[in-house]
């Protein structure tokens, strides 16, 4: 999918991103619900025509905040937040794992497939949770902080999935929906959150078993914040309400600026001027920090060391193409940055691979395609309205169609054209591909294909002896195609063949990427019939 085919349509959306073992795992919101995507490392997932299938781990619609990933040990943990609050849960691989599949399907434990990922013990994190962000040290549990409508609490998350609360609250306001980033600095969570329209960064650590509150006034107010730490340092990334610059800090283990907030961008000159921020990341890179920044209006995002608080104005770094707010991480002296963006069926991802200065970025996109469940069901009901639609369309026309009924089937729907001795079929496969199928007969009786064994075998022979069936054959390849194009209209043909003939009459069957409009399927059929009865599918084009 084109960034040009449908830009209006398709929105923006968060991403987070995680390592699990040599691959990288995306979180992100679908429409469908808050779902991953994982990416096998040097594999046709890493192409421009890949095609990822996601998990979806939470309810039906859109997340209120992607999964929020971290490794422990040999599993993934995640948390996110759909309608029905906040929920926690550890996936792991599954013993009849194929690693060699280029691109792996991740599914719910019980699903079909050898290349299934198993979802542990899932603990609920809360049915008011409003926002979440997790961390993981080295050698350990990870932590989740939640902030509800009672404020914010640190959950520990083992690896067996299950959860246990800190007795106190880390933070006890209750109004507004906070931005929430946590980090472990020395074998310890540090929390750092923002409320709405207010100029005040809060950091919270423990001493002991009791979390302390720092709080520190900010110049502006700050809509967004990135956390990253690196020994016994943490890197701050704030985006002020503005849009127009973001600062970096840094905080240590007690919670305290080493340095006050420094610009990095403040809608400075020259060729990398910024019009308006929308997202943010920090990253650790070998060396230093860096700050990623999106601008919207241009769709591309900044690479920005910050070194002891300064930034190096000719070591900015540009990404094109990125959709949506970024999500970065480090991997062998390259720097991977991930943004996403979606409609309501289907979303287009971007990993660009950079130097860890955030120069020679090498862009790649890839298809989030909805689990076949949630595109089945779509396009059952899409097809299913499409007959429908072209029953309405064609009804007063004669009298014999001024009652037609699509009737439903289990892949799509079907209608009978009593006035044209026509059968109009519209099904999905399991390759997500959409057939509409004509069936015409002409004067005959209705045309059948046998779709034996011996059937098959019978043609490929007939084909293979006779000049004259090659010859048809031929003939009705050519004719399928072109009046396959008329269908087209913006969809892809994935194929199109006259599976059995009479002089006046055919089965045609067309394969889209998607379903035709109905107004386009009327006057198709339509046609098709003048062009049958006319004995064009057997004429030289």
């Amino acid at each position: 999918m084109s960034h040009d085919e449908g830009a209006s349509a398709l929105r923006a959306t968060e991403v987070s991103v995680g390592t699990w073992g040599r691959d990288l795992v995306v979180g992100w919101s679908a429409p469908w619900g808050p779902s991953l995507a994982r990416i096998v490392r040097g594999s046709s997932g890493d192409r421009e025509d890949g095609d990822l299938s996601a998990l979806v781990l939470g309810a039906r619609g859109a997340a209120r905040q992607p999964p929020q990933l971290v490794t422990l040990g040999e599993r993934l943990a995640c948390a996110w937040i759909d309608v029905d609050g906040g929920s926690a849960a550890v996936l792991e691989e599954p013993h009849d794992h194929v690693g060699s599949t280029p691109v792996t399907v991740l599914a719910l434990r019980g699903a079909k497939g050898a290349h299934a990922l198993e979802i542990g013990k899932r603990s609920s994190l809360g049915g008011d949770a409003r926002a979440l962000a997790v961390a993981a040290g080295e050698a350990g549990p990870a932590w989740i902080a939640v902030a509800s409508a009672s404020g914010v609490r640190l959950a520990t998350l083992r690896d067996d999935g299950t959860v246990s609360w800190d007795p106190t609250p880390w933070i006890a306001r209750q109004a507004g929906v906070p931005r929430l980033a946590l980090a472990e600095v020395r074998g310890q969570p540090i929390l750092c959150a923002l409320y709405p329209n207010e100029r005040e960064l809060l950091v919270v650590r423990r001493e002991g078993e009791r979390p302390v509150l720092v709080t520190h006034r900010l110049e502006q107010p700050v809509v967004e914040l990135a956390v990253q730490a690196a020994g016994s340092r943490l890197a701050v990334g704030l985006l002020e309400s503005s849009g127009a610059r973001v600062s970096c800090a840094f905080v240590d283990a007690r919670g305290k600026l080493t340095e006050r907030p420094v610009a990095l961008i403040d809608r400075y000159a020259g060729e990398h001027a910024i019009a308006r921020i929308d997202g943010l990341g920090v990253v650790w890179a070998e060396d230093g920090f860096r700050l990623i920044a999106r601008d919207a209006e241009r769709r591309q995002a900044y690479v920005l060391p910050f070194l002891d608080g300064e930034r190096d104005a000719e070591r900015v770094g540009v990404v094109p193409r990125v959709p949506g707010p970024p999500s970065a991480r480090y991997s062998v002296q390259r720097l991977e940055i991930v943004a996403a963006e979606h409609d309501d069926d289907e979303g287009r991802l971007l990993v660009a691979r950079t130097k860890i200065d955030g120069t020679e970025a090498a862009p790649v996109e890839l298809r989030l395609a909805p689990p076949f469940e949630v595109a089945r069901e779509r396009a059952q009901t899409r097809a299913h309205g499409c007959c429908v639609e072209v029953a309405r369309t064609i009804a007063g026309a004669s009298y014999r169609d001024a009652t037609l009924v699509a009737e439903s089937t289990e892949e799509g729907a079907r209608l009978e054209l009593p006035s044209t001795a026509q059968q109009l079929e519209v099904s999905f496969e399991d390759d997500r591909a959409i057939v509409v199928t004509l069936s015409t007969r002409g004067e005959q009786e209705p045309l059948e294909v046998d779709q034996s064994s011996f059937g098959r075998l019978a043609r490929w022979v007939r084909h293979r002896l006779s000049h004259r069936e090659r010859t048809l054959a031929a003939l009705e390849e050519a004719w399928a195609r072109r009046v396959a194009e008329e269908l087209a209209e913006g969809a892809r043909i994935v194929d199109a063949e006259v599976r059995a003939s009479s002089p006046t009459g055919a089965i045609l069957e067309v394969v889209l990427t998607k379903v035709p409009r109905a107004d386009v399927l009327a006057r198709w059929i339509a046609h098709v019939r003048e062009e049958l009865a006319a004995g064009k599918h057997r004429a030289s084009p």
